[in-house]
This record gives C-alpha cells, sequence and structure tokens, in this order.
C-alpha cells in the first residue's frame, strides 16, 4: 500500500518547485496518465495549505480534507506525498501535517 510510479509533468519554471510539485500532485491525474493507467488516492478537494524545507526537511501542511480513506489508501497518500518531494534534492525527510497533526495522526485508517 506504498508503492507509487513516477508521472513526469512539466511544470512552469519558478523557485517555489515543491510548493508547484505538491500543488501538480493535488491536481490529479491528467489525459496522458489516465490513459497510461494511472490514478490518484488523494481525496478531491485536498488543498496545500503551506510548505516549508528547513535542513533537508520539508513540512506540508494540507487541508482536514486528505485524511479520508481506509489503512491501504492513507499509505499510499503518504508515499505519493513523499516521493513527489524526495525527487528534491534539497529533502530528505518529510513531515505531513493536517489541520496541525502530523501524519502519524490524522492519516489513519
Amino acid at each position: 500500500c506504498s508503492l507509487v510510479e513516477a508521472s513526469e509533468h512539466r511544470i512552469a519554471k519558478t523557485v517555489a518547485t515543491a510548493h508547484a510539485a505538491l500543488s501538480q500532485l493535488l491536481a490529479g491525474p491528467d489525459t496522458t496518465d489516465i490513459s497510461n493507467g494511472y490514478g490518484t488516492s488523494i481525496p478531491v478537494f485536498t488543498t496545500l495549505k503551506s510548505i516549508s524545507i528547513e535542513d533537508g526537511v520539508a513540512t506540508a501542511e494540507f487541508s482536514g480534507k486528505i485524511e479520508a480513506g481506509g489503512s491501504c489508501r492513507v499509505g499510499v497518500i503518504r508515499a505519493k506525498i513523499e516521493e513527489t518531494l524526495k525527487q528534491f534534492p534539497t529533502i530528505t525527510t518529510v513531515v505531513i501535517r493536517s489541520e496541525g497533526n502530523t501524519a502519524e495522526e490524522s492519516l489513519q485508517p
């Protein structure tokens, strides 16, 4: 329930690449992704409230909508967010927060 596959997307040049990458992830699969059999487990209407990166740790805060799902689904959600952020060499650790709670508190089945 934590295996995810990469899907390449191009974004406009920005200094906030982690934010842009997560925004693209939250937008869901495009028509090419869908035709290749990709989907998403992230609930519709989930929003990124903030992201900060300090000393290799990316802390991403999402709306409470991210909490929906069973144990497998939340494992995939966590993996998608972590892998999206860890593609950047400046990020080694990811902290996921939802409405002030950590992933361990909020991403529960």
